[in-house]
């Protein structure tokens, strides 16, 4: 009892982390895309007419840039998931965090269930997934294809 109590305390651990390590991973993967983004508007803004190639793979490096930052962060939301879902098996299954269900801390619990967000009409389709899916790369993207229209014609 005393080891099985200890082991799910020790995979806590683990996959608290595991999930510390992901969300940090994703953040700076975001501000290395919003460096990299900048300097290729800088790039792109600051070349004559005369670069047109240039002006042309510019806004292929960072519509692929765009989707590649898509792409990761869907891989890492996907395993925060997976370790947010770990976590509350643990915490709802374990006798080890048995204080944490008579105290009714859920640190891990479901955003959803928060009042605070379901009355407030802005911040619901504001979520962490939305942020790091929607509203980080799809901007960008439709800034670079917007770009290579306009280098185009």
């Amino acid at each position: 009892m005393r080891n099985n109590k200890r082991g799910a305390k020790e995979a806590y651990d683990i996959l608290l982390r595991r999930l510390v390590s992901e969300d940090r991973i994703i953040a700076e993967r975001n501000s290395l895309f919003f460096l990299a983004s900048s300097f290729l508007f800088l790039g792109f803004v600051t070349l004559s007419s005369d670069t047109r190639i240039l002006r042309i793979i510019i806004p292929l490096i960072g519509l692929f840039w765009s989707l590649l930052i898509y792409r990761l962060n869907q891989f890492a939301l996907r395993a925060l998931h997976y370790f947010h879902s770990s976590l509350k098996t643990l915490e709802e299954e374990s006798s080890a965090f048995s204080y944490m269900r008579k105290k009714k801390i859920t640190p891990h619990g479901d955003r959803g269930d928060d009042s605070f967000y379901k009355d407030n009409w802005l911040l619901k389709g504001l979520t962490f997934d939305s942020i790091h899916l929607i509203w980080i790369p799809i901007p960008f993207s439709i800034l670079w294809i917007c770009s290579l229209i306009w280098v185009l014609y």
